[in-house]
């Protein structure tokens, strides 16, 4: 039997929700250490609020990451950018 060669290539490693282990996940400082690290790449989620615009959040709902009970559906974009999103509200990824 013969043995094909599968050439060895570098593993891509990308931050899941940025460097999430790090700071609050789909944050802004969550993605630049992905940048500053040299990682080819970041996951995020991305769901529309309820103005319309495109916001960077995973959950549906808010409680996970800010302790605010609310969709996202249901919040502005100004709403969300008052909450809260500190390491200190999220649970388990």
């Amino acid at each position: 039997m013969t043995r094909s060669k599968i050439p060895f290539t570098k593993p891509m490693i990308f931050g899941h929700r940025g460097y999430s282990s790090l700071e609050p996940e789909n944050t802004l400082p969550s993605f630049l250490p992905c940048i500053e690290k040299h990682i080819r790449g970041a996951e995020l989620d991305v769901q529309l609020c309820k103005t319309g615009e495109l916001v960077v959040v995973h959950d549906a709902n808010m409680k996970r990451v800010s302790g605010r009970d609310a969709l996202v559906s249901d919040l502005t974009l100004e709403e969300l950018g008052s909450l809260d999103v500190d390491k200190k509200h999220q649970g388990p990824l």
